[in-house]
């Protein structure tokens, strides 16, 4: 084990997995009927058993719950696409991808509800309302849920060393979750501290935009 190899330095990169009780960006607290019932993005990619109606609720807003729909629809499910924000997978926004998102959402048949704010899963569907008003939107019916909002980093091993009293550092996704490229940077960034060759200032060199006026 860990404590057996005598390590000078223990980096732990135990990730983050997603929740499934409704807890998201916009939503600290979980939703009525989503723990135990609703599957995540892990569970998907473990091969669980999807129905062939599903809905897919979207508190991430980057590219997951659009990367499932996408994938699912594919495969000849009937595929809801429900977020509490303004427009779908919002962030996408920011990268330039949402209107070629938009463009395949449509193209593969995926039925998409934005303003959509969950209320509660029945097993038979997704209570909703709108985002803005509060106003009740009919339940969307469907057979599955799944759920993409939060993650939680996995600090059962970090715990697990902490009552040997060994020491470690967290890194990726354990430390704080986020998109692939923030945990490649974490796991670089520790490295170089650990080399001692990470800038104190953190100020990297690169290159200056000269303007001609």
């Amino acid at each position: 084990g860990i404590a057996e190899f005598g390590a000078d330095h223990v980096l732990l990169a135990t990730g983050a997995p997603w929740r499934s009780d409704g807890a998201g960006r916009t939503r600290l607290t979980p939703i009525p009927g989503f723990a135990g019932a609703a599957l995540t993005p892990d569970d998907i990619m473990d091969g669980a058993d999807v129905a062939r109606s599903v809905v897919i609720y979207d508190d991430d807003h980057y590219y997951m719950a659009n990367a499932l729909a996408a994938d699912l629809a594919a495969k000849g499910h009937a595929v809801h696409l429900v977020t509490p924000m303004p427009s779908l997978s919002a962030w996408m926004g920011h990268t330039l991808e949402q209107p070629r998102m938009l463009a395949e959402m449509k193209a593969a048949g995926v039925r998409m509800y934005p303003n959509s704010v969950a209320t509660s899963w029945s097993g038979e569907g997704l209570a909703v309302s709108r985002g803005d008003t509060g106003e009740a939107l009919p339940t969307i019916a469907a057979a599955t849920l799944v759920a993409v909002g939060t993650r939680l980093p996995d600090t059962r091993l970090g715990e697990a060393l902490t009552a040997r009293g060994l020491s470690y550092r967290t890194i990726g996704d354990a430390e704080c979750p986020g998109v692939i490229q923030g945990a490649v940077y974490s796991g670089h960034r520790h490295a170089r501290e650990l080399l001692g060759t990470e800038p104190k200032d953190r100020i990297f060199r690169r290159e200056r935009p000269t303007l001609f006026l």
